[in-house]
């Protein structure tokens, strides 16, 4: 497709669509068109129906037609004297394109001062659907000690990192959530139904923190926090991963630093309480 900041015409007489499929991309007309002119109210003050409708050269139905699409989803806002430009759902957007792509970047300090203060392990993780990936992690630590890999994946109610994403999660996204969860007994620990978990979750938000103890590896175990954007977004969580004995024996100090750490990334993230 063309940069729509600056629309050439249509250099021939085909349709849009023909010229799409004749470029060999196998574009979805209605889609590129309606892309097309998001680009293209990205470009420019606001612009008139007329305004629009020249600048891209499509039909002015059309136009009308997708304009009130994008008004009705709000991304796309109409003055009161009838010009259209980007509407306030692409700040959502944005956000969530920032906090995925910064929360690393931001909390790699934080976690690498953590990782000295406490001599352990600390990895950070995010859902990816129904399952916890570890993202990053800092590993530094001198003598025998419980460690991981990056991209390690797991269901997210095994770990103490998955089960702080799933309980701040959104209401309406975890109905949709935990109906799709596959219960395997790893332990006689592991967590067995929806209704186990619910539980389990009501206690890490009363908390603010989520443990695992003996669940999917009898012996180890881990306590995780949230991480919040600066929309309030739980977008990531950071944890310890240690023996079940040196958890128990170190919960409150690893809860305590954990905390306060989290305090510090989301803050610089944008988050205030």
């Amino acid at each position: 497709t063309c940069d729509l900041a600056v629309l050439p015409g249509n250099p021939s007489n085909l349709a849009p669509d023909a010229l799409l499929s004749l470029s060999g991309f196998h574009l979805l007309g209605s889609v590129d068109h309606t892309l097309s002119l998001i680009e293209l109210l990205s470009h420019h003050p606001p612009l008139s129906l007329a305004e629009i409708t020249k600048l891209t050269e499509y039909d002015k139905s059309s136009v009308f037609r997708m304009l009130y699409t994008l008004a009705e989803n709000q991304m796309v806002e109409k003055t009161e004297d009838g010009r259209y430009s980007l509407g306030i759902r692409f700040l959502y957007y944005a956000g969530k394109v920032l906090s995925r792509q910064d929360v690393i970047t931001v909390a790699r300090p934080y976690m690498r001062e953590l990782e000295s203060r406490l001599n352990t392990a600390i990895h950070m993780g995010r859902l990816s659907g129904s399952r916890i990936i570890t993202i990053d992690m800092e590993d530094e630590v001198s003598g025998p000690h419980v460690t991981g890999r990056m991209g390690m994946s797991a269901s997210a109610h095994t770990t103490a990192m998955g089960r702080v994403c799933l309980a701040f999660q959104p209401e309406k996204e975890l109905e949709v959530l935990l109906p799709s969860l596959k219960f395997k007994k790893y332990s006689e620990r592991s967590i067995q139904n929806v209704s186990e978990l619910s539980a389990v979750l009501r206690e890490v938000q009363a908390n603010g923190y989520g443990m695992d103890l003996d669940d999917r590896y009898p012996g180890f175990g881990a306590v995780a926090v949230p991480l919040y954007d600066f929309s309030g977004t739980c977008t990531a969580a950071m944890g310890v991963v240690s023996t079940s004995q040196m958890i128990r024996e170190q919960k409150e100090v690893y809860i305590a630093a954990l905390k306060e750490c989290a305090g510090k990334i989301s803050a610089a993230m944008g988050y205030k309480l």
